[in-house]
């Protein structure tokens, strides 16, 4: 009974899923620093300025490989890996780059039709960084998914931000990145 129950759950996980592989087109981040008084005042005593908010935009693509397991085909579950990939190409404004780091995103789908072979996609979960000194936060993601009826294949196009946030050495910041991604899909 046990080998036929784990067949048919592998069965079904396979017969409603979805695998997605795609490029980040655009990637930009954006961090706010929260500075306690007493470090502000260390700062001025320095002569240095308070840090603020600052805008990067990333030096690199991101690869974005997902999975996702439909219940209804309306809702179900994820994960996918963003990986970031540098090109360090930076242009004239090589102070405001970064180097993109790699994330991991655990997230609940909801995929509503919009038009005949369209469909609305929102993605909303927990996002974890490559980079230890970074704590987890939340994930957003919308986009709009098109695939013939007949076709297994689909194209995707979504704009994803992740919220995490660190602690560097008394200093809060917030991190929010941002990115557009075109994926490929296959629906099993």
């Amino acid at each position: 009974m046990k080998r036929i129950s784990l067949v048919l759950m592998l069965l079904f996980s396979v017969a409603f899923s979805q695998l997605r592989v795609g490029l980040d087109l655009s990637r930009s981040a954006k961090a706010t620093y929260t500075v306690p008084a007493e470090l502000k005042a260390a700062f001025l005593a320095m002569g240095e300025e308070v840090p603020g908010s600052q805008d990067f935009t990333a030096g690199g693509l991101g690869l974005t490989v997902g999975y996702e397991l439909m219940l209804l085909s309306l809702v179900g579950v994820g994960a996918e890996a963003n990986l970031g990939l540098s090109n360090k190409e930076c242009g004239a404004e090589e102070e405001k780059c970064y180097e993109p780091e790699s994330h991991y995103f655990g997230y609940g789908v909801v995929k509503f039709p919009v038009f005949p072979m369209v469909r609305g996609v929102v993605r909303g979960g927990l996002v974890m960084s490559s980079d230890s000194d970074v704590d987890a936060g939340l994930g957003l993601g919308f986009g709009v998914r098109v695939k013939p009826p007949v076709l297994p294949v689909g194209i995707e196009a979504s704009y994803n931000i992740y919220n995490n946030s660190a602690d560097m050495d008394g200093i809060e910041m917030d991190l929010r990145q941002s990115y557009f991604n075109v994926s490929a899909s296959y629906s099993f």
